[in-house]
């Protein structure tokens, strides 16, 4: 095993889970999308996979702050199947999140995933979400502006989606609407709606006091540890894998009031796996 896992390029043999994650939905879209005509049950089994899809939209985040392989032709193929999965290119989330919302979080006026309105008012959910999904790709091409070179590998990457999806659509419009492009549309939306309960309403100096943790198994499991967020700040370059590790370290420093341990609907399943 550890040979292949070599062979492919891994960085770290716990990725091999998510990569096999986002493999095996992906194989299922092409199977569902060559194979099958009706858009009913198309529809159906794509709402289905939007589960899965949602978990693989935070494996891209790690995948943004730590490429997954060694070997950058396994890195492109990877990028080009998350971009189809999630709506975000790898690019787009090392331009908006980590020279963006990393760098400037502790300053709303600054910060690329904002949540506070210019008058200096918390914003709604909603207003949350779809703000910052509207505003999402023109801040990525702000922050591109100043790096010509990630500007590049970001409009490549676009590039690649945009001819995919064009093929997809040559050869059947409605299965690539349904298994493609609205996903691509909700899924961002998703992704900040999640980012608005990590930091929304905390205006810190320093990052102990920045962020909400999430310790719930359930959740961790399936954002692949992305509750640990003090951890994951203060370390952005940490591999997924050891920020619990990591957050056992720093866990005094921060508030209580931070740390969730019962929100909805993640308690349910942790008291199912518990009374199992």
């Amino acid at each position: 095993m550890n040979s292949l896992l070599s062979f492919v390029g891994f960085r770290y043999k716990e990725d091999l889970v998510p990569v096999l994650l986002i493999l095996g939905v992906f194989i299922t879209q092409l199977a569902v999308f060559f194979f099958l005509s009706d858009w009913r049950i198309v529809a159906v089994v794509e709402g289905f996979l939007l589960i899965p899809q949602m978990s693989i939209s935070a494996f891209n985040h790690h995948h943004a702050h730590l490429n997954t392989f060694n070997r950058t032709f396994s890195n492109h193929i990877l990028n080009t199947i998350l971009g189809l999965h999630t709506g975000i290119v790898t690019m787009g989330w090392v331009l908006h999140h980590n020279l963006g919302h990393h760098r400037n979080y502790l300053d709303q006026d600054l910060d690329q995933s904002r949540w506070r309105r210019r008058s200096g008012e918390r914003m709604g959910v909603a207003e949350y979400v779809f703000g910052n999904y509207l505003r999402m790709y023109p801040e990525m091409f702000a922050v591109a502006l100043k790096h010509p070179t990630l500007l590049r590998k970001f409009l490549l990457q676009i590039g690649v989606s945009l001819t995919l999806l064009a093929f997809f659509a040559w050869f059947n419009p409605v299965n690539t609407l349904i298994l493609f492009v609205i996903p691509m549309l909700v899924k961002p939306p998703l992704t900040f709606l999640a980012t608005y309960f990590q930091h929304a309403g905390l205006e810190p100096t320093d990052h102990h006091h920045a962020s909400y943790n999430n310790l719930q198994p359930s959740y961790n499991t399936f954002f692949w540890n992305l509750g640990y967020h003090s951890a994951h700040h203060i370390k952005p370059g940490l591999h997924w894998s050891v920020l619990p590790e990591f957050h056992r370290e720093i866990e005094k420093e921060i508030p209580g009031n931070l740390i969730v341990t019962d929100a909805v609907p993640w308690r349910w399943f942790d008291r199912k796996r518990a009374k199992q």
